[in-house]
């Protein structure tokens, strides 16, 4: 006899969020199960010569929060995230509300501090 089972998942946001419905904690960019949300506005950002982005974060548990920077080389939204997102710190994806976009996050392994857009000089 075969067993069946079946998923039913529904986003009930107006972004493209990331998944894994299975579970994996030793990943760190598992989502499956997790309800804490981080949300950063960036509805105020108008691109201009930024080239980094510089985010504070420390693993469930630690005391001191780590911090790292990336380059940015597209200066949008979607460059913001997909930036974001090679450093395996959780799927990161956008939302809009009220006119104003958000980057978010959905973690329970991860705590996240602030994020930062600038530019730095390179030497």
């Amino acid at each position: 006899m075969k067993e069946v089972i079946n998923f039913n998942i529904t986003n009930t946001t107006n972004g493209l969020v990331p998944i894994s419905i299975l579970g994996n904690n030793a990943d760190q960019m598992d989502t499956a199960n997790a309800t804490t949300s981080y949300s950063w506005n960036i509805g105020v950002f108008v691109p201009t010569t930024e080239n980094q982005i510089f985010i504070e974060y420390k693993r469930t548990g630690a005391s001191v929060f780590s911090n790292t920077t990336i380059a940015l080389s597209e200066k949008s939204t979607q460059g913001i995230l997909n930036a974001l997102n090679t450093l395996d710190l959780g799927y990161f994806f956008a939302t809009t509300s009220g006119g104003n976009t958000f980057i978010n996050n959905y973690n329970q392994n991860i705590i996240f501090g602030s994020i930062g857009i600038r530019y730095v000089v390179v030497q």
